[in-house]
């Protein structure tokens, strides 16, 4: 594989990967059982000890964590969003 194959394979994965994500992070919103550690982490962003946007990273990290971990969790997202993602997104979550 050449540069150039490799440059595109690369930012398809990224495109896909952003596409994923957004579905992963709706997923965290709608699950109840996950609210009270998400708002644990968005409240580090109210913590003058961490940086900015920490927590809401911590939580976006989170929810990626228990997704993409998962086999089970990976197979689910895919079937709920299989109409609405690309083909690249597709290609990610069958890695």
């Amino acid at each position: 594989m050449n540069n150039k194959a490799i440059k595109e394979l690369s930012k398809g994965f990224v495109r896909g990967f952003d596409e994923i994500e957004k579905h992963i992070m709706a997923w965290g919103r709608e699950k109840k059982s996950l609210q009270k550690d998400l708002h644990a982490l968005l409240a580090l962003n109210d913590d003058e000890r961490f940086p900015e946007g920490y927590g809401g990273r911590s939580a976006a990290n989170y929810l990626l964590s228990l997704v993409l971990t998962s086999p089970t969790a990976i197979r689910r997202l895919y079937t709920k969003a299989e109409a609405e993602l690309t083909s690249n997104a597709k290609k990610v979550l069958s890695i």
